[in-house]
């Protein structure tokens, strides 16, 4: 994003300071740990200038999408801008608005969006062509997965020969906007093998996921399927994975994903929001991530989406639904509905 400097008016309004202020360098001035940490969703936690616990202050894009700050102890909600000030100076709001007001006297840094790029859909050929190469190999490997042919029909999975990868299309309204590639299990286990005989100067980073050249990365995965229906979905689940989407209709359960390439941690789009709006409610599934952050972004997806949306965790030992799912394919069914506490819906898709 670029940034443009404009005349600060005579009076900024609170919204538009909360909008233009730079929050990392505001507080960057009490807690100097967090300059330099910024990785483009949260920082590191350190030390709180306020209630002195040593981890539990941190930066962090809030469900509104601005750059809020957080203490886990004296801070749980999230403070804007005007907020952090009083917060920390034991100002009035009013007294914290008029102290930005005049610390900014001449101009403000103003975020200028960039020029929205025009996506424009890709080739169908291209995804038809790699589901037509699912062969009896591949489809087992799938089956394997919970997905059953119905779906994988319906969903255009398929496999690219060059990549070695199976292909998960984003397909809306009957057109392509995107592909995300899986790298073939198989061939990843030989590679990270030999990744062991390399020199760590020469040793190439191999990305489990790869997206198509022109994908719209910024979309929902089986948009259509949680639409579409003659009758409004009672609920759909929201999980991380796209292949486990497909594997969760094979069993019954409404479920869709984000379509962000190969960064999950991206926060929720609002505006996705109107692509639930039939729905009732919406069941959240974070992964049980190594580094421990699938139940914060479960919960910054929850918060974003409103008060239909409930969090559900898996049961301990299985690092995602796909897992959940595979560890025993004839009860996963009934397991997913003693989990969510829901029946399956017969006759998805038919």
């Amino acid at each position: 994003m670029t940034t443009a400097t404009i005349e600060a008016p005579s009076r900024l309004s609170w919204e538009q300071i909360n909008q233009t202020a730079d929050m990392l360098a505001v507080v960057a001035k009490h807690v100097p740990e967090t300059r330099g940490h910024w990785n483009g969703y949260m920082t590191n936690e350190v030390p709180c200038p306020k209630c002195g616990g040593k981890t539990r202050f941190r930066l962090r894009l809030g469900h509104n999408g601005l750059m809020m700050a957080f203490c886990s102890h004296c801070a749980e909600a999230g403070l804007t801008p005007i907020r952090y000030i009083a917060w920390y100076y034991d100002f009035d709001l009013k007294t914290a608005a008029d102290w930005w007001r005049d610390q900014h006297q001449v101009t403000v840094k103003v975020a200028v969006p960039p020029k929205q790029q025009e996506h424009k859909p890709l080739e169908l050929a291209i995804a038809l062509r790699c589901h037509n190469r699912m062969d009896v190999r591949a489809r087992d490997y799938m089956h394997a997965r919970g997905m059953n042919d119905h779906m994988i029909d319906h969903f255009k999975v398929g496999y690219h020969t060059g990549f070695k990868r199976y292909s998960f299309p984003l397909i809306i309204g009957g057109m392509l906007w995107g592909i995300q590639y899986r790298l073939n299990p198989k061939l990843e286990y030989v590679l990270k093998f030999l990744r062991l005989f390399e020199h760590p100067e020469h040793r190439v980073d191999i990305k489990r996921y790869v997206s198509e050249t022109g994908s719209h990365n910024h979309n929902l995965y089986a948009r259509d399927e949680i639409q579409d229906g003659d009758v409004p979905l009672p609920y759909a689940v929201l999980i991380e994975g796209v292949p486990d989407v497909v594997a969760m209709w094979s069993q019954g359960f409404p479920a869709f994903s984000t379509f962000q390439g190969n960064n999950r941690a991206k926060p929720w789009d609002v505006a996705w929001n109107k692509y639930l709006a039939e729905i009732e409610t919406i069941y959240v599934i974070p992964d049980n991530d190594v580094g421990g952050n699938g139940d914060f972004f479960a919960s910054e997806k929850a918060k974003a989406i409103g008060p239909r949306a409930h969090i559900h965790l898996l049961p301990k030992g299985y690092k995602d639904i796909g897992e959940f799912i595979m560890a025993d394919l004839t009860t996963a069914p009934q397991r997913l509905a003693d989990m969510l506490h829901l029946p399956p819906l017969k006759e998805l898709l038919q």
